[in-house]
């Protein structure tokens, strides 16, 4: 399965947010066509994301 993390504040890391501040994790999407890989092989996939 695959994880999409959209990075909002451009860290390189996923951020649970800030109660205090009202600040809001950053958005995760997970797809869930589960995709057959093997060792030492390329895997293409296209994933439609709609606009945020």
């Amino acid at each position: 399965m695959i994880r999409i993390i959209y990075d909002d504040n451009g860290n390189g890391k996923w951020d649970t947010g800030n109660y205090l501040l009202n600040l809001q994790p950053e958005e995760v999407y997970y797809v869930k066509t589960i995709l057959e890989a093997k060792a030492n092989w390329e895997l293409e996939e296209n994933i439609m994301l709609q606009p945020r």
